[in-house]
């Protein structure tokens, strides 16, 4: 049998480190439902407060980006590593789709991409919940 450097453990890996922390779950959630209310309450910013740079397209892509990134190594690390139930990673993808459709422009309903990234963000939100329950419903999750 070998030893040496070339052999690492699963807890060495940083990405594997982060994706474990449940803390993740935390920010998701916030980041995922400060997307919601952000694309629900965009029209009245822009108009009442002047927050312009709110619906600067870079800005919301920013967001969706992030919450994709969280969502995707900590649902699926969770999935793999602690729970092995689908329902979070189920709820992320039906959120994501939403966001993705929305912002697609491929409904001519002046309404669709608010009710779409307003409802996107909202399911991403609760697949943080939902695989937060999970994985402290099971015996692996540890902090």
């Amino acid at each position: 049998m070998e030893t040496g450097a070339a052999t690492s453990t699963p807890a060495q890996n940083p990405v594997r480190k982060l994706a474990g922390n449940c803390s993740l779950d935390r920010v998701g959630m916030w980041v995922s439902g400060a997307c919601a209310v952000h694309c629900a309450a965009l029209p009245l910013l822009l108009t009442v407060a002047g927050l312009g740079f709110l619906g600067d397209e870079r800005f919301e892509w920013t967001i969706i980006g992030f919450s994709f990134v969280v969502a995707s190594l900590r649902l699926f690390h969770s999935y793999f590593q602690e729970h092995r139930r689908a329902d979070a990673i189920f709820l992320f993808l039906m959120g994501a789709s939403a966001i993705l459709l929305a912002k697609s422009g491929i409904s001519s309903w002046e309404s669709a991409e608010v009710l779409g990234m307003t409802t996107g963000g909202t399911m991403i939100a609760m697949a943080h919940w939902r695989n937060h329950r999970l994985s402290h419903a099971c015996g692996s999750h540890r902090h």
